[in-house]
C-alpha cells in the first residue's frame, strides 16, 4: 500500500468528506440577502449600504442619454446632497425602450420609480446600474405639467 505524506492525506482526506457529505468550496451566486429599502436622500444610509442590495424609491428630475450616447443617467429630486442616481448602458436599453414606449428616458423623465440592485459607488457617487428591465418599476404616474392640468 502506499503511503502519502501527511499534509496531502489530510487535504485528501477533507476533499473527499466534501464530496460525500454534498459540500461544495464554489461560492454561491445567489444574494445572501434581500434587498433592504433605503432613503436615496440620506448620505448615511447610502454609504452603510454600499455593495449591498437596496431598494430606493423617488421622483426622477432628470432621464438623459449623456450626449455621446454611451449612458442613460437618472437624478432624482432631492438627492443632492446624497449625489445617488442610477445608469442604464446601450447594451441593456432594448427591453427599457420596449417596457416604456420606445423612449425609456422620455418615459422617466418627472416619475416617480422604485429601482432595485446592488448599490455601488462610480468617481465617489452611489449608484445602481440597471441590466435587467425587473430593477425599474414607476410608482405612479407622472405630475402633470402646469399646461396640462389646465
Amino acid at each position: 500500500m502506499r503511503r502519502f505524506p501527511a499534509p496531502f492525506a489530510l487535504l485528501l482526506g477533507l476533499f473527499l468528506s466534501s464530496i460525500a457529505s454534498g459540500q461544495s468550496s464554489r461560492p454561491t451566486t445567489r444574494p445572501t440577502s434581500r434587498p433592504v429599502a433605503v432613503d436615496l436622500k440620506d448620505p448615511a444610509a447610502l454609504a452603510a449600504a454600499t455593495g449591498s442590495p437596496v431598494i430606493v424609491h423617488g421622483t426622477a428630475a432628470s432621464a438623459e442619454w449623456s450626449t455621446t450616447g454611451r449612458v442613460m443617467r437618472i437624478e432624482f429630486v432631492g438627492a443632492e446632497k446624497s449625489r445617488f442616481y442610477a445608469a442604464l448602458f446601450p447594451r441593456d436599453r432594448e427591453p427599457f425602450d420596449k417596457k416604456y414606449g420606445g423612449d425609456v428616458a422620455k418615459a422617466l423623465d418627472g416619475a416617480e420609480v422604485r429601482i432595485t440592485g446592488t448599490l455601488q459607488l462610480y468617481r465617489g457617487r452611489p449608484e445602481i446600474i440597471l441590466n435587467r428591465v425587473d430593477q425599474l418599476d414607476e410608482t405612479k404616474d407622472k405630475d402633470p405639467s402646469p399646461a396640462q392640468a389646465q
